[in-house]
């Protein structure tokens, strides 16, 4: 891959950097930033002196294929004014969901929503998946429009390991899956769940930039809902910056952010949420179907963090020499 130039316009200290390790230390915890990598330097010039590429559809391709236009650069950007101006425009979003949960597994989705589709996602009920809670007829209606995957649908939970690509109109999303399991194998103290989440958002975005570059589709920001908390010092602040060097190294133009509650405030990132859940869903309905063929067990496996009703479960599996199901699908570090 070529020399990529990032035009930090506003940072500790604005200019055009060829580094990335140099460049992420300007807008690191500077709140406002202003920067996009480039493939040339003319380009990033032009971004600092004023002008700033915008996706555009070109009428001249079968494959919706973008070419780029111009639009003055705004002053330096206050965060309430950020999700009105990604909501008007081609954007990635991506969200988590099965962190704390004992059966749940990670699920991390990034998906690309067309500029044109926002107010129809709206209409249809894209926000984020917690005001869906409880409500799972609604949220696998959605879920399964968004997505394209009936709630009927058998999934090959292998491929969803991989990313699974999934499309609607005006929406291309890819879903990476990590199993208990695997995420009991390779967590440690290095390695914690910090560095996993990091690793795993950068895995279904980059995915997704490439399936989208593949179909020449455009993307003008990325927003990641913020699952460090705001830091961005200290180990956190060099997980973040590995993240972000990751995405950036993709190519294209695109300005990236982390922001908290961008689940609530980006439509991106609400369908990835929506997303993410709709799938756990149906993987806890692949586990119970699992319990019963394994196992004789006929139940539905336990949604949530280590609670009564888990432990009960946890007992039930004991009862019937079943306990390998817990050790093969659940968080076992979690309980003690």
């Amino acid at each position: 891959m070529g020399k990529k130039f990032y035009a930090i316009k506003a940072g500790v200290k604005p200019g055009i950097y060829t580094n990335w390790g140099e460049a992420s230390a300007q807008v690191n915890g500077f709140k406002g930033a202003i920067y996009k990598g480039f493939e040339t330097r003319e380009e990033a010039e032009a971004f600092m002196e004023g002008e700033v590429s915008w996706g555009k559809k070109s009428e001249a391709s079968s494959h919706t294929a973008k070419t780029p236009a111009k639009r003055p650069a705004t002053a330096q950007m206050k965060n309430e004014q950020l999700p009105a101006l990604v909501n008007t425009a081609n954007s990635i979003g991506s969200d988590e969901t099965g962190k704390g949960e004992i059966f749940r597994s990670l699920v991390v989705t990034a998906a690309w929503v067309r500029s044109d589709v926002v107010e129809e996602l709206r209409d249809l009920g894209v926000k984020d998946s917690k005001a869906y809670h409880g409500n799972v007829k609604k949220l696998a209606e959605i879920g399964s429009a968004l997505t394209g995957v009936l709630p009927s649908d058998t999934l090959d939970w292998t491929e969803v390991e991989e990313g699974l690509v999934t499309r609607s109109e005006g929406v291309i999303a890819v879903t990476v899956l990590l199993p208990n399991a695997k995420l009991e194998s390779i967590h440690s103290a290095d390695y914690n769940q910090d560095n996993i989440l990091c690793d795993w958002h950068e895995k279904a975005i980059t995915k997704l930039q490439k399936v989208l570059s593949e179909e020449g589709e455009s993307c003008s920001y990325i927003v990641i809902d913020d699952f460090l908390a705001g830091m961005r010092s200290g180990k956190r602040g060099d997980k973040f910056t590995k993240l972000m060097k990751g995405i950036h190294e993709m190519p294209g133009e695109y300005e990236c952010y982390m922001e908290m509650r961008a689940d609530a405030d980006y439509m991106a990132v609400s369908a990835a949420s929506i997303i993410s859940t709709y799938l756990e869903q149906k993987y806890l309905e692949h586990l119970s179907e699992v319990l019963l063929a394994e196992y004789g067990m006929d139940e539905v496996v336990p949604d949530g963090p280590i609670n009564p009703s888990v432990r009960a479960f946890l007992k039930r599996l004991q009862a019937n020499n079943a306990e390998k199901f817990f050790k093969d699908y659940g968080k076992t570090s979690y309980v003690k």
